[in-house]
Order: C-alpha cells, then sequence, then structure tokens
C-alpha cells in the first residue's frame, strides 16, 4: 500500500495493476493418503480483499486531488 501511494505521487499515474494476493488455507485438498494441494501446506492463492480495497481507495483519493 506505501508503494502504490508513493508510485503515485512520485511519477503522477493513475493505475496500479496488481494481484494482491494472499494465502488461504484448505483443509479439503489432502486426505489420507491423497492430496490435490497446490501447494505443501494446503494453502492457495487468494486475493486480499481488505488490501484490494485499501488501494482502491487509495487511487480514488489521488485521482481526486487531481
Amino acid at each position: 500500500k506505501e508503494n502504490v501511494q508513493h508510485l503515485m505521487q512520485e511519477t503522477g499515474i493513475s493505475q496500479i495493476h496488481g494481484t494482491f494476493k494472499t494465502w488461504k488455507t484448505d483443509p479439503t485438498t489432502a486426505g489420507e493418503g491423497l492430496s490435490y494441494a497446490y501447494h505443501e501446506n494446503g494453502d492457495y492463492e487468494q486475493t486480499d480483499e481488505a488490501l484490494l480495497k485499501e488501494v482502491v481507495a487509495l487511487v480514488r483519493g489521488q485521482e481526486e486531488t487531481k
């Protein structure tokens, strides 16, 4: 989030593209002797909704000050 704000202030850009990923655990990916897990810990990638909302608000706030 801080990097986004810095980039926007220093460069004047008004768009940010990112994945905003986080890892979540899915206990249903593995059972006795069988695993469909993407990652060894049974984790999967998911968009971090809270971080995404923060960055969207940050970008919108920067747009309003222009």
